[in-house]
């Protein structure tokens, strides 16, 4: 059996490309309330297509979505839909364990069934690409939006969700280790060693190492950006330079958590 290698906890060991693994993710049943327990929801979704992955720190250009409710930004609203019950958002959160597992075999589908995945998603509206192993970026942000960030639907009537909040293009996965060093969670060096560490693998092993990441970020209140989070991780096969810079450039960049320089 296959060892599956963990992100790197930014904030142990000596070396921060690798440091000790973080603790294993286990999403666990549905919670109960969210408003005590994740006072600082990432930015979701807005209706403008989605950003130029890899764009430039403050750049506004951004090109239609992509058809078939497939993009960023039209697949974070098919999610956001699905994970409106109760149902949906604890079947997404018990799908990252699908995800994780597809993600060791050498198709890209170990053979654990997607369906409690597809019945809530495609009911939104989900288009599933061609194969199995295309779908895996899609359904682990699915999955990691519903762990971390989906409100909990029980308390919709008395805490209605936040609107979808409007985001810039730089406002990647950089930016996101950028603002953990503006609010102290991580040291610049941790922070760009990790980032660094991210930056040079290819897409499954970055699949593999994201839960760890995104769970050290949200678990610090750092805000990861959903959309655009997505669209970089489709693009990473084919431009994944292209995304690094947009990395790159937003972490080095960024002076607080709405400001480039």
């Amino acid at each position: 059996m296959t060892t599956t290698p963990t992100a790197p906890d930014p904030d142990r060991g000596t070396d921060p490309r690798r440091g000790d693994p973080g603790p294993a993710l286990d999403p666990g049943p549905d919670p109960g309330p969210d408003p005590a327990t994740n006072p600082d929801p990432s930015p979701t979704l807005d209706p403008s297509p989605d950003p130029v992955p890899g764009s430039g720190a403050g750049s506004d250009s951004e090109p239609a979505a992509r058809p078939g409710r497939r993009g960023g930004r039209p697949f974070m609203h098919v999610v956001r839909t699905a994970c409106a019950t109760p149902a949906g958002r604890s079947d997404l959160r018990r799908g990252l364990n699908i995800v994780l597992a597809d993600l060791e075999h050498p198709t890209g589908d170990s053979g654990q069934s997607r369906w409690p995945l597809y019945t809530h998603l495609m009911a939104a509206g989900y288009q599933a690409p061609a194969t199995a192993a295309a779908e895996l970026p899609y359904l682990l942000v699915a999955a990691l939006y519903a762990v971390h960030d989906a409100p909990n639907p029980r308390m919709a009537a008395t805490s209605p969700p936040p609107a979808p909040a409007v985001f810039k293009a730089w406002q990647n996965l950089g930016w996101s280790f950028a603002t953990a060093v503006h609010r102290g969670v991580m040291s610049r060096e941790n922070a760009a060693g990790t980032l660094g560490y991210l930056a040079e693998l290819d897409q499954t092993t970055l699949l593999r190492e994201l839960p760890a990441v995104v769970a050290r970020l949200r678990s610090a209140g750092i805000p990861i950006t959903w959309p655009q989070l997505l669209s970089d991780l489709l693009a990473w096969p084919d431009r994944s330079a292209q995304v690094r810079l947009g990395w790159a450039r937003a972490f080095h960049n960024t002076r607080s958590d709405e400001e480039t320089r």
